[in-house]
């Protein structure tokens, strides 16, 4: 938007001729510079609407019509031209996030991607349908990227960096399993303001365990493994809290447990090391202060 001569310039053109219409804030007929037509302002931006929202919807079928036929790329393509027209089209914000998903590539999936268009449905209206639409898809895709991690760290040294030092290569690996675990941990996240209940909590307590355990914590940013670590307090105590009569597998219950007594585990550890950091100086004192009463006293008998 350009200001010229108390005029503003806007995206409207001249019905007559197609050049740019300069339109004052509170105009109703102005003159085309051009082709000097009079043209309705009002009439003008309401055929550039409705033009607009029938290309959405030719927009919105062709894209539809690609996710169909598994060309994600070009539904993701639509969709985001869907977008520009209107940015708050949830058809198009949950289309472009299940595309994104799909065109998911290599070892890093595009979960993280798929969570902010779908936070973009939260953020705008919508109803239970897409309540529902948004948890069962998030569902399947944090399955799959679990999968995907508990994979890759299974296999041997892939092909594609064999060539690599061994220093570079467990840098790759542990950024590529931190890049899928910050995607799982904000999906986690939405599904629990989405629709939080047993299905969910196993769900968490299956991802944040597995995320908790030695042998991948030391592969995993420490700000990550806190951030899984208060998703699984908080998320556990509410589940209690909300349902008493919650009774998950033993299996569960076992894993639940092993966690927990790593929590408190650890800070009994850390309490004890702080004792141990108090005492050393305090023993220290007392041994010099017996060691200088024991020389004072032989000075003396002396």
């Amino acid at each position: 938007m350009e200001c010229l001569n108390d005029k503003i310039t806007v995206n409207l053109n001249c019905p007559n001729c197609g050049g740019e219409l300069n339109v004052g804030k509170n105009e109703k007929i102005v003159r085309c510079s051009y082709c000097n037509t009079d043209v309705l302002i009002n009439s003008l931006r309401n055929s550039e609407k409705s033009n607009s929202n029938i290309e959405i919807d030719n927009l919105l079928v062709l894209a539809q019509s690609a996710e169909k036929s598994q060309n994600f790329s070009e539904a993701n393509n639509y969709y985001t031209k869907v977008l520009e027209y209107d940015g708050e089209n949830i058809i198009a914000w949950f289309g472009k996030g299940v595309a994104v998903w799909y065109l998911s590539d290599g070892y890093i999936k595009r979960i993280k991607e798929t969570v902010t268009c779908f936070e973009k449905i939260e953020k705008y209206k919508y109803d239970d349908e897409y309540i529902d639409k948004m948890t069962t898809f998030l569902i399947n895709a944090v399955k799959e990227t679990h999968a995907h991690i508990l994979k890759f760290r299974r296999e041997p040294k892939p092909i594609e960096f064999k060539d690599l030092p061994m220093r570079e290569f467990i840098e790759k690996h542990n950024k590529i399993i931190n890049t899928n675990f910050n995607g799982i941990m904000d999906a986690l996240e939405l599904l629990c303001r989405l629709s939080f209940g047993i299905k969910i909590i196993d769900i968490v307590i299956d991802i944040c365990c597995d995320m908790l355990e030695p042998s991948l914590r030391y592969n995993l940013d420490k700000e990550l493994s806190e951030k899984a670590q208060d998703l699984f307090n908080n998320k556990l105590s509410e589940i209690r809290r909300t349902e008493p009569n919650w009774n998950p597998s033993f299996f569960t219950k076992m894993r639940i447990h092993t966690v927990e007594y790593k929590f408190y585990h650890n800070i009994a550890i850390s309490l004890i090391f702080i004792l141990l950091m108090i005492s050393i100086p305090i023993s220290c004192y007392f041994d010099s202060a017996k060691n200088l009463s024991l020389k004072t006293v032989k000075t003396i008998k002396k």
